[in-house]
């Protein structure tokens, strides 16, 4: 009876040591052309901004602060990559196409804001996950928008 602690510690500390599972990985099958890329490419007069947050089960605001929030151009190429991560796989992308990604970093509300960009149809995503003490919960967040000359078009993403 005096070892049920000692078994009780050891599966406690080696559960910490199991991986969660990985995501199955495929390559992009559509063909990556730069020349989809360009009307995306150096600066414009659109802004998109907004928030980005999730609610808890018991209806806390988790904000994604100091997150990334990142910004893809819509594309045959993106759009294969967007619909490949919707579906739980991680995409294998050609490494030419991160060069037309944009980033920032969200601050403390999980506000964030592209200023001077392109026109056109864009995805918006930001990672928002967070450990508690059963694990590590959350999720993807992710829209597809798509903002005219000179708009400031605001966003939430949750």
């Amino acid at each position: 009876m005096k070892s049920t602690p000692l078994l009780l510690f050891l599966a406690l500390a080696l559960s910490g040591c199991i991986s969660p599972p990985q995501m199955p990985r495929r390559q992009v099958a559509t063909p990556f052309k730069e020349s989809d890329f360009k009307a995306f490419v150096g600066l414009g007069t659109s802004t998109i901004e907004g928030q980005a947050f999730l609610l808890t089960q018991g209806g806390d605001v988790k904000y994604a602060a100091g997150k990334k929030v990142s910004l893809l151009p819509v594309t045959a190429y993106t759009t294969e990559m967007w619909e490949m991560a919707g579906a739980g796989v991680v995409p294998i992308k050609d490494y030419n196409v991160e060069q037309f990604f944009r980033s920032v970093i969200s601050d403390g509300f999980g506000n964030f804001s592209f200023e001077n960009i392109p026109a056109g149809e864009w995805y918006v995503e930001c990672a928002h996950f967070w450990n508690y003490i059963g694990g590590v919960t959350g999720r993807n967040l992710r829209s597809k928008v798509v903002v005219k000359p000179g708009e400031k078009l605001k966003i939430i993403l949750h």
